[in-house]
């Protein structure tokens, strides 16, 4: 949220600083020349230096909101995350995808299908390791929705016994290597 009021700020400074800039040169100081070294003009230079700090934090702003990958997927919440990946499934060619509602969903946030299999998907946004209770709970949600195939897809990484446990009860697991490259290969298409 506090990058939103930067870019606000970066871009209101942009346009005040344009605004006196343009009344400057236009009507107060006429015969300033933009390069003429014997009228140097520290206020003017200073002005638009203030110009081109406004721009560049404009756009490096609006360059990091509009940036994929992994950083932008670590700042968002486990709503938007769910709404993401149901997103990537479409864009990666599944179909009738669905977010289930963010309760009662018995472990399954998002159902898709592809090549008449039924996946479903849990969604793990996390800052640690994802444990074994992420396997345990879809695959105990994709029997309650009787779905073919459970899928756990983090920003992170899977603990040992999250992928013993889910080698042993056919869960896929997607950290953050693949769920990277997954992203990587969106770009392709």
């Amino acid at each position: 949220m506090r990058h939103k009021g930067l870019l606000r700020t970066g871009i209101t400074l942009t346009v005040i600083i344009g605004i006196i800039l343009t009344i400057y040169r236009m009507g107060i100081r006429p015969k300033l020349a933009l390069f003429d070294a014997q009228r140097y003009d520290p206020y003017f230079w200073g002005a638009l230096g203030l110009l081109l700090a406004g721009w560049l934090i404009a756009l490096i702003f609006f360059l990091r909101r509009f940036s994929g990958g992994m950083a932008k997927i670590d700042r968002m919440d486990g709503i938007a995350f769910e709404e993401f990946t149901a997103q990537l499934l479409v864009h990666l060619g599944f179909t009738e995808v669905e977010v289930t509602p963010a309760s009662r969903d018995q472990g399954v946030d998002v159902i898709a299908h592809s090549d008449g299999e039924s996946y479903g998907i849990q969604c793990k946004r996390y800052n640690h390791y994802v444990d074994n209770s992420a396997v345990q709970e879809i695959f105990t949600g994709c029997a309650f929705y009787h779905l073919d195939h459970p899928v756990v897809i983090s920003n992170n990484y899977f603990s040992a016994s999250a992928k013993e446990l889910a080698h042993g009860v056919g869960v896929k697991l997607i950290d953050r290597d693949q769920l990277a490259q997954m992203l990587a290969d969106r770009k392709k298409y």
